[in-house]
């Protein structure tokens, strides 16, 4: 994941952008999709399931990890955690 006050899309990275007060704003960029997705969060402290959940709630392919500070600390992304679940099914 990519922090960025520009519109510039960082290749194959998500690129968030931060408000005025350096909070989470939107998503600039996500690798393949062509309109960006709704930006959803869980705290550090969330689950794995809990990044699920929201995720396809809102159909987001993606999901943005806040620590306690409300500040973005990473991202989960949904083709990730699959590819992950696909590479384990076959060894």
């Amino acid at each position: 994941m990519v922090v960025s006050a520009t519109d510039s899309p960082a290749g194959n990275h998500p690129v968030l952008a931060l408000d005025d007060a350096g909070k989470p704003d939107r998503w600039l960029h996500v690798p393949g999709t062509t309109e960006a997705p709704p930006l959803v969060t869980v705290p550090f402290t969330g689950t794995v399931y809990d990044a699920v959940d929201v995720m396809l709630d809102s159909r987001a392919p993606l999901v943005l990890v806040l620590g306690d500070d409300g500040a973005p600390r990473g991202a989960l992304r949904w083709d990730a955690m699959v590819g992950d679940l696909r590479a384990r099914g076959n060894a």
